[in-house]
């Protein structure tokens, strides 16, 4: 099995033949890496060993793998990546193991092993035991015995295999800024940071991302049910920048506060205007736009409050959705401020005191339009807000009684960097 794990098609890995035997002396295998830019590429394997690539002309370049000499079967990973670009290709090799297979089948019984496309031979002894010995690899479940007695009869036979389930995913740090993920699967990996935000660019079977860290990094991938983490140190302490003149003040770059990527996560707090006390609960959704400091987002909440409104008393209930634009100002490594608008709505149930004293029902509301301040600090897997703002909400049925006026917010959203 050969499988070609591509970021563009700019660079290409073949390893042949792509199926080598874990033995002593272990075999060897051509690899071929073709570029568009001419320079030569870095070299990887995820076991075993493959040497220094030379040039063949065209941007084409050759090198020798080796696997290792024994091991269960399983799967091996031949990259290469323009260091610079970080364009990356790789290749997949099936790497076959020795193992012995127990067989109690009638005594002189001739055998025939198959495991895979390969097959051996061998012949029960006067007990009827005995122990074959196969290449088995890595996709291989099964063993197909059939066995056949003095007198011309057959039988046949599955074995399941006891094989460890080899790794199929790796995560390779090629410098403190950049990562690169291999996989055996055929699908996207999912790469995860934290301490770090990734750009990330992948293919099926191959991601690359800019890792731009902040403290002690842990990256996390994904292919199918397969995960695996790697850890790198903190970033090296920024550069003093001493200021102009003599004897100036020299000062260290302060660590940024990283935006996540998204964060889900609901908030609590009294709203009280000059006609009504009460408070909310809002569920919040935030989206951070690429390379900028800005979040989108939509707060979707229930409302209770009670008031005076003309000549009656009155009690509303109900909900709001508003969509919300915040601009986050970095103050530390954890913790942020923030400011923000709010443009949506207010649906609620009224109840009323009219005159007489008698209670009447209506529907009720009107648009919503606000801005505020706030905090973010993280706190776990995700970040702690503490918000003020104030929103004009007229509600239409009451003459246009402001229902929020400023409003207290506290809450918690879980965050993907």
């Amino acid at each position: 099995m050969l499988l070609a794990l591509t970021m563009t098609a700019a660079m290409a890995v073949a390893v042949e033949p792509p199926r080598l035997n874990l033995q002593a002396p272990p075999p060897v295998a051509r690899v071929v890496v073709a570029t568009s830019t001419g320079r030569t590429p870095r070299l990887w394997a995820s076991s075993g060993e493959v040497f220094a690539a030379h040039p063949l002309g065209n941007g084409r370049f050759e090198a020798r793998y080796r696997p290792p000499p024994s091991g269960s079967p399983g799967f091996a990973v031949v990259a290469a990546w323009d260091a610079e670009s970080g364009e990356a290709s790789a290749a997949v090799v099936e790497l076959w193991a020795r193992t012995e297979l127990p067989v109690e089948t009638e005594p002189g019984a001739h055998l025939v092993v198959q495991t895979g496309n390969h097959k051996v031979t061998a012949r029960a002894d006067a007990q009827g035991h005995a122990r074959v010995v196969t290449w088995v690899g890595p996709l291989v479940k099964r063993a197909r015995v059939t066995a056949e007695d003095a007198a011309g009869n057959s039988t046949v036979e599955e074995i399941v295999l006891d094989v460890p389930r080899p790794p199929g995913l790796w995560l390779v740090a090629d410098s403190p800024t950049r990562v690169l993920c291999f996989s055996v699967a055929r699908v996207l990996p999912h790469l995860e940071a934290t301490g770090a935000e990734l750009d990330v660019e992948a293919q099926p079977g191959v991601a690359v991302a800019t890792v731009r860290a902040y403290g002690e990094v842990t990256i996390t991938a994904t292919a199918e049910d397969e995960h695996t983490t790697l850890a790198m140190a903190a970033p090296s302490a920024p550069p003093v920048v001493v200021g102009p003149g003599a004897g100036g003040e020299s000062h260290a770059e302060k660590p940024r506060f990283a935006d996540p990527r998204w964060e889900l996560g609901a908030s609590v707090g009294p709203r009280i205007s000059d006609s009504f006390t009460g408070a909310g609960l809002t569920g919040e959704w935030r989206r951070r736009i690429r390379g900028t400091r800005w979040h989108l987002g939509v707060d979707f909440g229930g409302v209770y409050a009670s008031g005076v409104a003309g000549a009656g008393d009155v009690w509303l209930g109900g909900a709001s959705l508003r969509g919300v634009a915040e601009l986050r100002f970095s103050v530390g490594a954890r913790v942020a401020l923030l400011i923000g608008v709010q443009l949506g709505g207010v649906l609620v149930g009224e109840r009323r005191t009219v005159i007489g004293g008698s209670q009447r029902s209506f529907f009720d509301g009107g648009p919503a339009l606000g801005g505020g301040a706030g905090m973010l600090a993280r706190m776990g897997p995700g970040v702690l807000t503490v918000s003020v703002s104030g929103a004009w909400t007229p509600l239409i049925g009451l003459g246009r009684a402001n229902l929020d006026g400023g409003m207290l917010s506290v809450g918690y959203r879980a965050a993907r960097w």
